[in-house]
């Protein structure tokens, strides 16, 4: 049998060789007569696609999503994956853009911020979904769409609740806080050296955060909003974990359009999903979290998402007792396993990622008597562990087993894609009066090797 470097070499070659045919076809038709702008468009896009496969092949990336409800702790799973404190983790909501960490040779920072036009696009879908018209953020009067809205509330009663709590308190924010986003669009992308990633001035762009009320309580700003991705560098990444890409992403009852556009594509993205929930207090799955995670049940390349996702009931301490806990563990384990299969029984793990971070001293601002109590409570009830060594364990096994197959669908899922669209070009072709003969024979030819 093939050792796993054959097959992955096997693999590079495949892709590569796809590309080259694609990249050997366009060249034949630079005056675009037959491949139009619009088929052109389409295999630049599986080129590059493809060329994403064979980064993630060459440098042995393995990107894992780490999604969930908000405050369910996935920047802690995530901090205490990578072995930093490097994302904001507290009680309250404080991811709200998607951030994507990786190792690096410093610790640094890079948030990019949308252009007017991307920003504005958006902008204008969110109203769309209202009912709304089209404007950009500028021309936008909140009092003018209140007083749409309380119509709705009159009009159409289950469109003013479903958006009510979610969509319009956005607006209300963007509305409210246009010179937090305004300025920033179009900026392009700005560096954070290490000092200054731990300062307000970095953080508000993932959080939001403006001040401290007069209750003791957060006041957010709308920076976030202005924030196309973040990108964390450290070198302080722990060896077993160098070349994982962790994307924190907002949380899966976040269901702005903004955030559920960053949601669904890591997703289809992610070789990997990380679901994390809070098993200590509510081991019961939300309508929220078996939407998302069943809505599309293959990602974008037909990969199941039951296939790549690992499930981690987080905050196990919380439970109260060991009957309880135990209990818990078992109503999740249900729900996730045979109620909804949204993954395999062995990829179902329990404990507390802030344990971890409190028991490997990984800065975690926690009082001693505290800390103390969540780990000894959460070893107490999952025999002896955190469960964060176990999360590990099951990822290296994803990734030493399952990866490369998974790599494999996509590769064969462009190749599919492309297929359709030389066939679209051949018939095009026939029928052209400018028809190029060699192209066609080419493409032709293409068909047989794709």
């Amino acid at each position: 049998m093939a050792n796993k470097a054959d097959d992955f070499q096997k693999l590079i070659d495949r892709i590569e060789k796809t590309n080259n045919t694609f990249h050997g076809i366009l060249s034949r038709d630079p005056r675009q007569l037959v491949i139009t702008p619009d088929f052109k468009s389409k295999i630049d896009s599986i080129i590059g696609r493809n060329e994403r496969l064979l980064k993630k092949l060459m440098s042995k990336e393995f990107e894992i999503a780490v999604v969930g409800l908000e405050k369910a702790g996935k920047s802690t799973v995530s901090n205490a994956l990578l072995g930093v404190n490097i994302l904001p983790a507290k009680a309250e909501r404080c991811t709200f853009v998607r951030t994507e960490i990786r190792a690096g040779i410093e610790n640094r920072a890079e948030v990019e911020f949308y252009s007017p036009e991307e920003f504005n696009r958006n902008f204008a879908s969110l109203l769309r979904e209202l009912g709304y018209k089209d404007c950009t953020l500028s021309e936008f009067s909140w009092d003018d769409f209140r007083e749409f809205w309380e119509g709705v509330e009159q009009k159409d009663p289950s469109k003013y609740r479903e958006f009510t709590c979610t969509t319009v308190p956005d607006l209300e924010a963007m509305a409210s806080n246009k010179g937090d986003i305004l300025p920033y669009l179009g900026t392009g992308t700005r560096s954070f050296s290490k000092e200054e990633i731990r300062t307000s001035d970095f953080r508000k762009f993932i959080t939001g955060f403006k001040a401290v009320g007069e209750d003791g309580y957060s006041v957010r700003g709308a920076f976030t909003y202005a924030v196309k991705g973040v990108t964390l560098r450290s070198k302080d990444i722990a060896a077993d974990m160098k070349t994982a890409v962790v994307l924190d992403v907002p949380g899966i009852d976040s269901s702005s359009h903004p955030y559920r556009e960053q949601i669904e594509k890591a997703l289809g993205s992610a070789d990997a999903i990380i679901f994390v929930t809070n098993v200590g207090c509510r081991p019961n799955l939300c309508d929220y979290q078996v939407r998302v995670l069943r809505k599309c049940e293959a990602d974008c390349d037909g990969i199941m998402l039951s296939d790549k996702t690992i499930v981690f009931g987080n905050k196990l301490d919380m439970a109260g007792t060991r009957d309880n806990a135990s209990k818990n563990m078992d109503v999740l384990k249900n729900e996730v396993t045979r109620c909804y299969q949204i993954a395999r029984p062995d990829r179902v793990i329990f404990g507390s990622a802030a344990a971890y971070m409190m028991e490997e001293k990984l800065g975690m601002a926690v009082p001693a008597e505290r800390a103390d109590a969540i780990v000894r409570n959460t070893k107490l009830f999952n025999n002896g562990s955190t469960g964060i060594p176990e999360l590990k364990k099951v990822l290296r096994d994803y990734y030493d087993n399952d990866r490369l197959g998974a790599i494999e669908c996509r590769a064969s899922g462009n190749e599919k894609q492309g297929r359709k669209i030389l066939g679209e070009i051949m018939e095009k072709g026939k029928s052209s009066e400018v028809a190029d003969a060699e192209l066609l024979s080419e493409i032709k030819d293409a068909l047989a090797k794709i």
